[in-house]
């Protein structure tokens, strides 16, 4: 999996979340920054016909002014 993400305050982490249906249970892959604004994560191998449910999770570095 690859995405292209862009915050103007930096991504303090980058998570691809899935899971194996018909489990609800998420499993999390920090994505690795491969430059120029990719990011990549790879799901572990499955049995063969598996059905994969995937979202990425950004948390930004945004801090408020105290």
């Amino acid at each position: 999996m690859v995405a292209r993400v862009d915050d103007p305050d930096g991504l303090a982490t980058l998570l691809l979340k899935y899971r194996v249906d018909p489990s609800t249970n998420l499993n999390g892959v920090t994505m690795a920054n491969n430059g120029a604004g990719l990011f990549s994560a790879a799901i572990p191998g499955q049995v063969a016909g598996a059905l994969i449910a995937f979202h990425i999770q950004a948390l930004d570095n945004f801090r408020p002014a105290p």
